[in-house]
């Protein structure tokens, strides 16, 4: 059980966000309130060659990217940390992250999913995961099953999950390819927060 949130903090600021906004939230939208992307800069005139101009908005488009899925992965295991320590409850079918198809068409999936373990262990990502020796083969195989269709987090892990399973489903969360459904304080989480 994880400690109760201190005021301010980023685990505190989530659980008041949950509270405000019930069912509401995806970690997409949980990182958008807690770390709002900078506003977009105005497009640059073209100056030397198109090729620069155009690598160097593409670098911009990729930082701003990479902000944003950064953001996602923190919000993501905020709210895994609440969810484990009572503070709030999942219901819904989880979903794969709208980024991960694009990304898993243009390096295949197995190629994108060891990149971003990769990130992790390196420690090219901020508060990387306490677990990122993973069988890539089995994360694979929830995301196929997530995939298929609507189906609870039991039916994705089974009723009885090993340790095994159970790492690979907290890495595809904490990476926020898996989004599990809304999010609900629950009354111990209300407590908390009080009037936020």
């Amino acid at each position: 059980m994880t400690r109760t949130p201190k005021p301010g903090s980023d685990l505190h600021r989530a659980l008041c966000a949950v509270v405000r906004h019930p069912d509401d939230l995806d970690s997409a939208e949980l990182a958008a309130i807690l770390w709002p992307l900078p506003p977009r800069e105005q497009t640059p005139p073209i100056r030397g060659s198109l090729a620069q101009w155009r690598a160097g908005v593409q670098a911009r488009t990729d930082a701003r990217e990479a902000l944003r899925a950064e953001g996602v992965r923190r919000a993501t295991r905020l709210l895994g940390r609440l969810q484990e320590a009572g503070l709030i409850e999942s219901r819904g079918a989880p979903r794969i992250a709208p980024w991960w198809p694009e990304r898993a068409a243009k390096r295949g999936a197995a190629d994108a999913l060891r990149g971003l373990l990769l990130a992790e262990e390196s420690g090219m990502l901020d508060e990387a995961p306490a677990v990122v020796e993973v069988d890539a083969g089995l994360c694979l195989e929830l995301l196929g099953k997530v995939e298929k269709g609507p189906l609870s987090v039991r039916d994705v892990v089974g009723e009885a999950p090993s340790g095994t399973v159970k790492r690979a489903w907290a890495v595809l969360r904490e990476l926020g390819i898996v989004l599990v459904g809304e999010r609900r304080a629950t009354e111990a989480g209300r407590k908390v927060v009080g009037a936020c």
